[in-house]
């Protein structure tokens, strides 16, 4: 008999069913990869929002550190207030500083929740999270940069520190190398990596500051002679403190108005950055928060931001007396 002319031979419909078995996997490993890569940009994206939460916004915006005097201990101080820093008020010593913890800090992505893009779980909601000391421990597997420094990581669709780029399971935006059960971030060369938010980053330093400020004695028929100091009023560790210049004895002739410069220490001295109120007060020899402010001066906000110049002048007079 003759085949009928728009018949299939069974190799035929063997080769169909295979090229439509290839074009589907081919889509399924597509999909799959564009899945992937859309989990590993959203990943990218929480990790600038750390970064924005912890140091602050660009654009200019406070974050946790300028707020609170400290990088977080995890990420669930960028999301609910730690039992050690107050919410944000006033200074009880009506200095004109205003700290503590205004937050959240960051968009949760559930109840309380900041997951990556894999949605990994686990301590700080999967991510890795490393605050450094001021120094490179003994003994450590890395050296550091100078800190506290904070790095922050997602250990990719596994979960698990290491793994491979054709997975996804590779760790980003470095790996981690455990020692004596803590993590340590590394790259593939063995050294510390650019951490999300360095000393740099978030920390203003006073060392060698120099600020002028205009005295004026407002009286007409005295002399003024006073060992000064300015003083400018931050935070540390979620409480308010102080820093302050050397102290300088100045003398005015009655009625004078006279430039004079304060120099702090030259020696490392950091703070987190933000609107820190500065004073002329008079030295004493006990604690430097307890020396009276002089005269009938206001304190006036200066605004210390990271990798800019330090203020060089008080814009408003000083009046000592």
């Amino acid at each position: 008999m003759r085949r009928a002319q728009n018949a299939f031979t069974l190799l035929e419909l063997l080769l169909v069913v295979f090229i439509l078995a290839a074009l589907a996997a081919t889509t399924s490993s597509m999909v799959e990869s564009a899945h992937e890569q859309a989990r590993y940009d959203v990943t990218a994206q929480r990790l600038d929002e750390i970064r924005d939460a912890v140091a602050g916004a660009r654009g200019g915006a406070a974050g946790f550190a300028s707020d609170c005097g400290r990088l977080p201990r995890s990420i669930g101080e960028l999301l609910e207030r730690p039992a050690d820093v107050h919410a944000w008020r006033p200074d009880p010593a009506a200095s004109g500083l205003a700290y503590g913890w205004r937050g959240p800090y960051l968009r949760a992505t559930g109840p309380g929740e900041f997951f990556d893009g894999w949605g990994s779980r686990g301590e700080n909601f999967g991510w890795q999270f490393f605050v450094s000391p001021n120094a490179t421990p003994v003994g450590a597997p890395v050296a550091l940069p100078p800190g506290p420094a904070l790095w922050v990581g997602s250990l990719g669709l596994d979960g698990l520190i290491g793994g491979t780029d054709g997975d996804w399971s590779r760790d980003f935006p470095h790996t981690w190398i455990v020692d004596e059960g803590v993590a340590y971030p590394v790259t593939e060369g063995g050294t510390a990596p650019a951490p999300l938010v360095g000393l740099d980053d978030y920390t203003v330093d006073l060392e060698g500051w120099t600020v002028v400020v205009d005295l004026v004695n407002g009286e007409a028929g005295a002399e003024v002679t006073l060992n000064l100091a300015l003083r400018l009023h931050v935070v540390v560790d979620g409480a308010p403190q102080v820093a302050v210049s050397d102290p300088l004895p100045v003398t005015l002739s009655p009625g004078a108005t006279a430039p004079v410069t304060f120099s702090f220490p030259a020696a490392p001295f950091r703070v987190t950055w933000g609107v820190r109120p500065a004073e002329v007060v008079e030295a004493g020899t006990g604690p430097a928060r307890d020396w009276p402010r002089a005269g009938t001066g206001t304190p006036e906000p200066i605004d210390l931001r990271p990798r800019q110049a330090r203020p060089a002048r008080l814009r408003v007079p000083w009046r000592v007396r």
